[in-house]
């Protein structure tokens, strides 16, 4: 078998032990070698579980209500085809704008952990967990390609598994999106490597299908080829290639992802066909300011990393709009010489490891700075940092195999030692402290607002919060201060006008959720709620128009036929009303209400024949 070629040049396993002169000798050490490993893998695997055992004790937050709690397509194995052909927002919220989202494969996790553990969130939150372990492991298998010693894979790789940044991506139930395509993309990677040492064309293909699943799991991992491309190139070099033969080594490389560029093609035409139409682009941000505002979102997220204090679901990242030498020039001076830096160290060191660790960052950030995709205050998080703290663990481990090193003194290799295991403890212990606003949505919202003051959507989400617990003035008063600030913030428009609705404030009910159907005319919902509210003063003709309108943007809504059809028999319309009776019971044969409603209405019609 050949060398394999990302091997570093630090000291081996066994640096002082002889070389074998039999082959029964050379088993041997091979067999402890990968004891060794072995070892080392479960210390990495059992340290990592360590900080997220509370999480298993937290429930279901953020949008785990709507991918998971409220979720009727995950609880049927009937369901699962559709998940193939409908976009994220079609299957969990129909009626909404959420539809540039194609992850099937997701979705298909979810409903496996619905068979497996219902509503329970214990089960929910362990599966998370050992979903972050199998990438840690992974990656721990890729860092001992990389480097020889496998206690410097170790600590590359409980970098990762331990660092702060992962709450959000593990602890959070519906963050376990990165974790998944991850576990894709590094397995794909990981097979490609093997198929360069052993070339067989089952390992290939193999490597082709889990990067197809990782693409089926979070749109990220469009990135891989980019990755793959970046290794194929510089592990040649690292080989001792002829820096003169750059052309053919550059075509070589290419080839080499030939068939993943494919891949991606097909499941680009893929997503055409599934997700509806894009709408027109985002309004809230130009294209010049997302120009702008990149860099420093760039060296937010490098903070993230090397500072991961102070962590929160949302962030107060300004929108920058002129460019200055304070929010311009110095961050790209900074990122350019970084960039540089990492060059150079690659040049003079032509390590893999280096160039693995600058495309392992930089890739996986790209899509996410199109920030005109996401919502305002919605666009920072620091499940964006799952892949890219990869390249962190990389570039950690580079560092220890070029200080720890055969020549390097037994008291060096003590104080390197220790530095490590207080760094990966602080790791730990941070992890394991920051995770604690998980546990429910008002901690959660709480400490966003707490660290995030200028944050809306933090703000926001804490209002429902209060809403739903009856806190119904602190609500009020907080969409009040929204509005002041942003009325055109739809999400706020419609809140404060449900709440409306449910104080009996019809006239203000009415205001903002017309205000919010301008804003957002694909939402149900705000028609479901400006027609209950004509329905309260007795306006049924608005009434009944209003629930057409929300029946014509989610027409399997619960309870929608059933309202018009009370709503049509109050107006005389009684065939209507049996019409949209009989709808209801179509989407939803369980309900009891609908069923008495046609019952009654039935035994009226065969009354008034006779």
């Amino acid at each position: 078998m050949s060398m394999n070629p990302f091997r570093s040049s630090d000291c081996s396993d066994h640096p002082t032990e002889p070389a074998a002169s039999a082959s029964g000798s050379s088993s041997t050490r091979r067999t402890r070698a990968s004891w060794g490993a072995g070892v080392w893998l479960l210390f990495v695997m059992a340290a990592t579980a360590v900080p997220y055992f509370r999480s298993l004790q937290y429930g279901f937050v953020y949008d785990d209500e709507v991918q998971i709690v409220n979720n009727e397509a995950i609880r049927s194995w009937r369901a699962v085809p559709s998940y193939f052909h409908t976009s994220i927002g079609d299957l969990f919220e129909p009626g909404t704008s959420n539809n540039a989202y194609y992850r099937p494969l997701f979705v298909l996790f979810l409903r496996v952990n619905h068979a497996l553990f219902g509503l329970n969130p214990v089960g929910w939150h362990l599966a998370a967990l050992c979903v972050h372990l199998v990438v840690t492991a992974l990656l721990f298998f890729l860092l001992r390609l990389h480097f020889r010693n496998p206690w410097i894979a170790a600590a590359g790789a409980l970098i990762f598994g331990l660092h702060p940044v992962h709450i959000e991506n593990v602890v959070w139930v519906s963050g376990t999106t990165d974790g998944l395509a991850a576990v894709g993309i590094l397995g794909s990677l990981l097979l490609w490597i093997r198929s360069r040492e052993s070339p067989r064309a089952g390992l290939r293909l193999g490597a082709l299908s889990l990067y197809a699943a990782a693409l089926l799991t979070k749109e990220t991992a469009i990135v891989f080829p980019a990755v793959l491309f970046v290794y194929s190139l510089t592990v040649k070099h690292s080989n001792g290639t002829d820096a003169k033969n750059t052309q053919k080594q550059f075509i070589g490389s290419v080839r080499e992802i030939l068939p993943f560029v494919a891949g991606t093609m097909l499941y680009l035409a893929l997503r055409f066909l599934v997700l509806p139409a894009p709408s027109s682009p985002s309004s809230w941000i130009s294209r010049q300011d997302v120009i702008l505002t990149a860099p420093s979102l760039i060296l937010f997220y490098l903070r993230q990393l090397v500072w991961p204090r102070g962590l929160s679901l949302y962030y107060d990242v300004p929108i920058l709009s002129a460019a200055t030498v304070e929010t311009l020039a110095l961050p790209l001076v900074l990122l350019l010489g970084l960039i540089a830096c990492g060059w150079a160290i690659w040049r003079v060191s032509r390590d893999a490891a280096v160039s693995a660790a600058m495309i392992w960052f930089a890739a996986p950030l790209l899509p996410v700075l199109q920030i005109g995709l996401f919502r305002r205050d919605d666009f920072a998080h620091d499940r964006y940092l799952y892949l890219p703290s990869v390249g962190l663990a990389l570039a950690t481990a580079f560092l220890l195999s070029k200080v720890v090193t055969q020549e390097t003194k037994s008291h060096v290799r003590f104080l390197v030692t220790a530095a490590v295991l207080l760094l990966l403890s602080g790791l730990g212990i941070s992890t394991a402290a920051q995770s604690a606003p998980w546990r429910d949505n008002l901690s959660l919202y709480s400490h966003a607002v707490q660290r995030s003051p200028s944050n809306l959507m933090a703000w926001n989400n804490l209002a429902v919060q209060y809403v739903e617990r009856g806190r119904l003035a602190e609500a009020g008063r907080i969409y009040e201060a929204i509005l002041a600030d942003r009325s055109d913030f739809w999400l706020a428009n419609y809140n404060y006008g449900y709440l409306s609705y449910r104080l009996q404030q019809y006239d203000r009910a009415e205001q903002y959720l017309h205000r919010a159907i301008a804003l957002n005319p694909r939402d149900a919902d705000a028609y479901v709620y400006l027609g209950l509210t004509y329905l309260r003063e007795n306006r049924l003709q608005e009434a009944a128009a209003k629930f057409r309108d929300a029946i014509a943007r989610k027409p399997e809504g619960e309870g929608l036929h059933l309202a018009l059809g009370v709503i049509l028999l109050q107006q005389g319309d009684r065939e209507g009303a049996r019409t949209e009776f009989v709808t209801e019971l179509k989407y939803h044969p369980e309900s009891s209400a609908a069923r008495a409603q046609l019952g009654l209405l039935e035994s009226q019609l065969e009354h008034s024949e006779k």
